[in-house]
């Protein structure tokens, strides 16, 4: 997670550090408050820590332990049928949900949303 977030060297920095994701100050600064809260929460060998907000930071409310299979289904680039994408346009076009709400619905970005709705992507 630091590397990723804060060394500028790294690959993924990127995807991570460079998109404004950081760590919380608790698990930054005390490698016990970190493990504490991941054998509180589920954590066990073979497990991988993953955001549920995929743009949200690092911290214990959106953060949860997974396999990497499972990992693997929550990125930015989630690749979704087209039935899903007339789905999310069909639902913000009658006004009745905000992108935000969707977005959480369908456990994608609010940008991946935008971008569904405004016909630039489908997938």
């Amino acid at each position: 997670m630091k590397s990723r977030c804060y060394n500028k060297n790294n690959r993924a920095y990127k995807n991570y550090g460079e998109r404004g994701i950081t760590i919380c100050k608790e698990w930054l600064n005390n490698f016990v408050d970190f493990y504490s809260w991941s054998i509180d929460n589920n954590y066990s060998k073979g497990l991988t820590i993953d955001r549920i907000n995929n743009d949200g930071n690092y911290e214990p409310g959106n953060c949860r332990f997974v396999t990497k299979k499972e990992n693997g289904r929550n990125t930015r680039w989630l690749k979704i049928k087209m039935s899903i994408a007339w789905d999310i346009r069909n639902a913000y076009n009658l006004g009745c949900f905000t992108m935000r709400e969707i977005a959480d619905a369908y456990r994608l970005s609010v940008t991946h949303v935008c971008d569904i709705i405004n016909n630039k992507v489908w997938i």
